[in-house]
């Protein structure tokens, strides 16, 4: 069942499925498709909420559309690095772009993150699990992967 509230311009639809809490926000009825953010059931819909408040407070509630578009003129690299900001707040900590280059794949680029802390010490328990690569299509969308994702060129048919 979901509930609903505004916040600032935007509806914002909250919901629980399976595991997940799920906010969708529109800024006007018939936008579509809406941004979406997620957390676990575990962390708790006060974690979503909060999450979702921050987002929109902050501008950022466009980065969380599927296959969004990058900013006009970013290349992949710029598109990335804006990518990674609006995901360290949907996460809560910072995020590096991992040390190895970007791959160039058939219509696009495929780079891969991890926790800040994991890319400076290496400590397991710092790493971050169940994301997937981002792949910057040449057409500048962005697509994220989960961890389920292994192949980035697979991720180009989305």
């Amino acid at each position: 069942m979901a509930s609903h509230e505004r916040y600032g311009s935007y509806q914002i639809s909250w919901r629980e499925n399976g595991e997940q809490f799920v906010a969708l926000l529109r800024s006007t009825a018939e936008e579509d498709p809406p941004a979406i953010i997620t957390t676990t059931v575990s962390e708790g819909m006060a974690a979503l909420k909060s999450r979702t408040f921050a987002v929109i407070d902050a501008g950022v509630a466009e980065a969380y559309r599927p296959n969004l578009l990058a900013p006009n003129g970013a290349s992949p690299v710029e598109a990335f690095d804006a990518f990674l900001s609006v995901k360290e707040l949907e996460v809560g900590e910072p995020l590096s772009a991992l040390p190895a280059e970007p791959s160039r794949l058939s219509a696009g680029w495929a780079f891969f993150y991890q926790s800040r802390a994991y890319v400076e010490t290496g400590a397991f328990e710092k790493m971050l699990v169940g994301h997937g690569p981002v792949v910057i299509t040449d057409d500048g969308r962005i697509i994220e992967g989960g961890s389920l994702d292994g192949d980035p060129e697979e991720m180009l048919r989305r």
